[in-house]
């Protein structure tokens, strides 16, 4: 299948001692389902190297997977035209699995399907009342959870809840937290270390808050991250956990009648440090999905509710930069970013403006065309080789292909990782110019 490449630039300032700088990402974007009857709602698992997408179409729930001829999709169940709310993930012991919202019978259900064979297989496993919204399916060592919002009726506050899976078609589920009103909470495990304790991030919209909450010997606590009712926060969360067990939210808080940033916090080991990564335009629809890769560098894509496109913004030792993923109207709905351990972002989406729902992924380059971008485009290198080790430079490294045939330094500003010569890495960084010669700037390298 043929692929869109969309080139955006955005301009930003570096050091002093650059060039006024040009900062894009070459995306390759793909229609996954372009029948013009997606619904708001996207979900991407990656299990090795391929993609898998839950998303609705016409009031049905969909699986399609990638392979090399192109997406393809298996119809797997009836959702009805106001259901769905994917979220799908992938697991070493069950398979894929996706949980969602039914709304086609007499009630609002929590449904979960799995894959048994050639068969996708549901299950019933709560109902969920009055106005669904987003769910979030994880796996831990083969057993699946759900995090979801539950509202039997206008009298009644909402309630964030969480499914556990304790054998085939048996589900047990436990209250969270009560909060003001429905929201698609977050749900992400901790590590074996640390007892694979689930978190949920949601907001409490009644008092404005971002709230953490996560199961420990059996009981559920819960502490405030941002907001107030003053400046309060807006729908959605995206929680991640890091390899080394480090908590990150993406949200949206200090919001105003004009006015609202999308915003990233970190727990250390005593408290959450909170950063502004962008402001937009309030109100307006507000969607993130957060990535980390394994050095718990943050990437975010979300729908700028100034432009109505799809927005990658990712952090490096320059600060956030953001840049255009797909400008079509009124596109980047329910963003679905998974970055892979070498720092490779991959995004499912749904563009309203067409009716479809869309995978986008950077194309990396070699060697040869960074050297022929201009200053500050952000670049990805893929298994090039050091020539030189750290101890060689005090700022800088040097790599090039492994057939030698072009080579670019790598400048840190600072004192380079300790690697040494001719190991294999993958590098993402900021292409530049330092006395003529052509390097990337402040790079993250993974070996």
């Amino acid at each position: 299948m043929a692929r869109t490449i969309v080139l955006v630039t955005i301009l930003l300032a570096l050091s002093a001692d650059l060039a006024a700088p040009v900062f894009a990402l070459m995306w390759g974007q793909e229609p996954v389902y372009d029948g013009g009857l997606a619904g708001v709602d996207a979900s991407l698992a990656i299990s090795g190297s391929v993609p898998r997408m839950a998303y609705t179409a016409a009031g049905s729930l969909f699986v399609a997977e990638r392979a090399a001829e192109g997406w393809t999709s298996e119809w797997i169940a009836t959702c009805g035209v106001l259901g769905g709310w994917c979220s799908i993930a992938q697991d070493y012991h069950s398979g894929t699995g996706v949980a969602y919202i039914d709304t086609s019978g007499a009630t609002n259900d929590l449904r979960y399907s799995h894959k048994v064979g050639n068969q996708w297989v549901t299950e019933y496993v709560d109902t969920v009342g009055l106005f669904p919204d987003y769910v979030s399916l994880a796996y831990s060592g083969g057993i699946a959870f759900i995090a979801y919002c539950c509202r039997a009726d206008m009298s009644q506050p909402a309630t964030v809840k969480m499914a556990e899976r304790t054998f085939q078609g048996s589900w047990q589920s436990e209250t969270v937290a009560q909060i003001g009103d429905v929201t698609g909470p977050s749900l992400a495990l901790d590590s074996l270390i640390s007892g694979n304790s689930p978190h949920i991030s949601f907001v409490d919209v009644d008092s404005g808050l971002v709230k953490h909450a996560w199961r420990s010997q059996g009981s559920w606590s819960v502490e405030t991250v941002d907001g107030s009712q003053a400046s309060p926060a807006q729908y959605y969360t995206s929680l991640r956990i890091a390899r080394d067990d480090t908590l990150a939210i993406s949200y949206f808080g200090e919001s105003s009648d004009t006015q609202v940033y999308l915003k990233f916090a970190k727990k250390g080991a005593l408290s959450w440090t909170k950063e502004r990564v962008t402001a937009l335009p309030s109100p307006g629809v507000q969607y993130c999905s957060l990535g980390l890769d394994i050095t718990v560098a943050p990437s975010i894509a979300y729908l700028d509710s100034a432009s109505g496109h799809l927005v990658f913004t990712r952090k490096t030792a320059g600060g956030w930069f953001s840049e255009t993923v797909d400008d079509a109207p009124s596109c980047g709905y329910h963003p679905s970013l998974v970055v892979n351990g070498t720092g490779n972002p991959y995004i499912g989406y749904v563009d309203l403006s067409s009716g479809s729902v869309k995978y986008a992924v950077v194309l990396a380059a070699d060697v040869e065309a960074t050297k022929s971008e201009p200053d500050g485009k952000l670049v990805s290198l893929e298994n090039v080789v050091t020539s030189t080790s750290s101890a060689d430079f005090a700022k800088m490294l040097y790599v090039q292909e492994q057939d030698r045939s072009a080579g670019i330094q790598l400048y840190f500003g600072a004192t380079p990782p300790v690697i040494a010569r001719g190991i294999a890495i993958q590098v993402t960084g900021v292409s530049g110019t330092r006395a003529g010669e052509r390097c990337v700037l402040y790079p993250t390298v993974i070996q």
